[in-house]
């Protein structure tokens, strides 16, 4: 590592880089220096505290009483109805408000049976759905003190029958700070992981590159879908967001597409898109998609029953690529997509923690490891794309060179004679509905000028009808050099009266381009009209008449 930090520096190391170091240094050397050392007030606004009610309460589960602590689990499964209560005390409790965060339960609060929540009320849905899981809050009476607070918990999934959640008083502001102070770490994982989601998305949307820009999109997706499911994991959008059915629905959508988005990607990857299984799984996610849908609305499951067979399709996916990289290992071939596969490596690891850990430990906040793994995999993936846009952008520039350079002309920057070829060829595949004029140009004397004057002046003499040739026609038309001394002009769209016009402006700038030692600038011209008889006869036609001017230009210099 020591060796490699030290070629680096040695193939980056100037001065600028240097004071960047420093500078960077400085700060946080200071920055700790404050940390540690120094001793001031702390004038955060979270300076009340949320008490866990943790002890003296009872349960009654089944006509079975016992004391509890809180929290816990108990053996229970769903329906079961879990009662739990407690003598409220006044001087021991500092705070108006209770707060607890129930999993996929249905609850009621009463103090000395008067109801003060329900989660059921007022809930009326198109379709039956789990309760969710989120915090519930309710103030207390400010004659609360001797009374008795009974809290009803009724899990509506055996996964969660039985938990016994914390619950805490305080202030509403309270609570705030505690729900965000815990959720710190995630958020800190998942919000930039959503707005890398959110540019990777946007990239692929810009004109590029046509590959790259669908794994723009893909991984962008794939970003977007973990990092709203993670956020809505995290306990802390209830701040924000009230519904929580919608939110429900969305997370639970979300998850379902993890390894939906996750086989669409690593099919634009080109080991992996020609794998089989890999599309394969990508359909079978998709299926299992709409169908977790039809079976939630037809009442047959619920979403949260469907969180194991993602969890399957998510280690197959994790799986299949391990196994294309293996079968590229064994037979020692190339592997251009190493990056994918240094990601997977990477997520497979966090998200094999978090599976084990979601059966392991069902009270555990799911998903804390594979927050951190999805960080890890898009900011390495998106690292590694944007490298390979950069490359595949000077590639296609040094292709467009190329092309250029094939045909254009490079001694006068006209297209070349490959260039009208295929201008011909296009045409007679497909004639174009606009009016096409073709018009035939050779300059005359160029031998003349070369035997006296030297090659040199020749090809000058041939750069500047060129120039004046783009300078007249270049704007509405195509101008090639076609051979030696040869020119050719394909207009398309344009009046013949308008390209008579352009014609006598051409020849009126080479009459009057400045003399060169003992010659003068000459061209014979001819053009046609293309009609019923083709572009090929066209030619002929335009070719005829600018030999007709060239014999008369001779003769005239004879004469």
């Amino acid at each position: 590592m020591i060796k490699g930090l030290q070629k680096w520096f040695k193939e980056n190391a100037d001065t600028r880089t240097g004071a960047i170091i420093l500078v960077g240094f400085i700060f946080c050397l200071i920055w700790i220096w404050l940390g540690i050392a120094g001793k001031v007030e702390d004038v955060r606004f979270d300076s009340e505290e949320a008490q866990l009610l943790d002890t003296g309460w009872q349960i009654n589960t089944n006509g079975l009483i016992q004391e509890v602590t809180l929290p816990g689990k108990i053996g229970a499964e769903a329906g079961d109805i879990l009662e739990l209560t407690r003598v409220l005390d006044g001087d021991s409790i500092k705070g108006n408000s209770l707060i607890f965060y129930a999993r996929q339960s249905w609850v009621e609060v009463y103090l000395d049976e008067e109801i003060l929540l329900e989660s059921a009320q007022e809930r009326i849905l198109p379709f039956d759905m789990v309760p969710g899981s989120y915090w519930y809050f309710f103030r207390l009476p400010s004659d609360f003190d001797g009374k008795t607070l009974k809290i009803v918990l009724n899990a509506a999934v055996d996964r969660y029958a039985g938990e016994l959640p914390a619950i805490y008083v305080g202030t509403k502001t309270s609570f705030i700070y505690m729900i965000l102070s815990n959720s710190n770490l995630s958020l800190m994982l998942v919000l930039p992981m959503l707005i890398l989601g959110i540019i990777l998305w946007m990239m692929g949307l810009f004109p590029g590159h046509r590959t790259m820009r669908r794994k723009l999109c893909r991984l962008g997706m794939f970003a977007t879908v973990t990092s709203v499911w993670s956020l809505l994991e995290s306990r802390v959008t209830q701040l924000l967001f009230g519904n929580m059915v919608i939110a429900t629905y969305v997370l639970f959508s979300c998850y379902m597409l993890i390894p939906f988005f996750a086989a669409a990607f690593m099919l634009t990857f080109e080991t992996l898109g020609k794998r089989k299984y890999i599309r394969v799984l990508f359909w079978v996610s998709g299926v299992n998609f709409i169908l977790g849908h039809i079976l939630q609305i037809a009442g047959v499951v619920y979403y949260i029953d469907m969180v194991s067979v993602v969890h399957i399709l998510i280690v197959l996916v994790m799986l299949s690529v391990w196994i294309s990289y293996i079968d590229l290992k064994r037979r020692r071939a190339n592997i251009p997509d190493k990056s994918i596969y240094r990601a997977i490596m990477i997520l497979s690891v966090f998200c094999t923690l978090d599976i084990i850990n979601y059966y392991m430990k069902p009270t555990n906040i799911v998903g804390s490891y594979s927050k951190v793994g999805l960080l890890l995999f898009f900011g390495y993936l998106g690292l590694s794309v944007i490298q390979q846009i950069s490359k595949l952008e000077v590639q296609e520039a040094e292709n467009r060179l190329i092309q250029k350079l094939a045909y254009t002309d490079i001694m006068t920057g006209l297209l070349n004679r490959t260039s009208f070829e295929k201008e011909m060829a296009d045409y007679r595949e497909k004639p174009w509905k606009e009016m096409t004029i073709l018009m035939v140009g050779d300059m005359n004397r160029l031998k003349y000028i070369n035997d006296n004057y030297g090659h040199a002046q020749g090809d000058k003499a041939l750069i500047q009808i060129a120039y004046l040739m783009e300078q007249c026609f270049g704007e509405n038309c195509k101008c090639f050099r076609t051979g030696g001394d040869e020119f050719c002009v394909i207009s398309r769209g344009i009046s013949e009266k308008k390209f008579a016009t352009l014609c006598k402006r051409f020849m009126r700038s080479v009459i009057e381009s400045p003399q060169e030692e003992d010659w003068q600038l000459s061209v014979s011209c001819g053009y046609c009209v293309v009609d019923e008889g083709g572009i090929d006869e066209c030619y002929r036609k335009a070719d005829a008449i600018m030999y007709a001017e060239k014999v008369a230009s001779k003769q005239q210099r004879k004469s």
